[in-house]
């Protein structure tokens, strides 16, 4: 089981308190929570420690959390944002999925819905990690980067009449 970290990003004080105290992080093998004031100090962070998932509200002074997921797709960081806001806002939807963001959560929240969110985020990252691993194990064992090749020396053992299929 991996373990991660986490920045949570929110120009007030009292939802980054909440979800830092009252979420179980260790629970979700969380080992380090950071805390950013505003899209500028958590852009410098995600940079710094590059946490796997970010939980940022949207409106913040200065870069917004909807910028700073369009940083992270940018540059290509392996993180998971998930946006929170009080603004249920067609356009603010549209800009986060283009900024392929993991989930868009409306405030008031509860803590069983991030926790929820979180344990989501958990999964596709470890899915995303074995998949990566089980590439470079193919890569090192056959010296091959060509996927037709992957593929064919992944199925192995497979009848014929099963590979004409895939």
């Amino acid at each position: 089981m991996m373990n991660f970290t986490v920045l949570i990003a929110d120009d007030e004080a009292m939802p980054r308190t909440v979800l830092q105290k009252y979420i179980p992080w260790e629970e979700l093998s969380v080992t380090s929570v950071y805390l950013a004031t505003d899209g500028e100090e958590a852009l410098e962070q995600a940079r710094r420690v590059r946490p796997q998932i970010i939980i940022s509200d949207i409106k913040m002074p200065g870069l917004t959390g909807l910028d700073l997921a369009e940083h992270i797709k940018k540059y290509a960081m392996d993180t998971a944002v998930i946006l929170l806001t009080g603004f249920s806002d067609f356009e603010y939807a549209q800009r986060a999925l283009r900024n392929e963001v993991f989930d868009y959560m409306l405030k008031p929240l509860r803590p069983k819905d991030i926790l929820n969110t979180v344990e989501r985020v958990k999964m596709r990252l470890e899915q995303k990690r074995y998949k990566e691993m089980a590439v470079r194990q193919y890569e090192a064992a056959s010296g091959s980067v060509n996927f037709a090749e992957q593929m064919e020396w992944n199925f192995r053992g497979i009848n014929r009449q099963a590979m004409d299929i895939l």
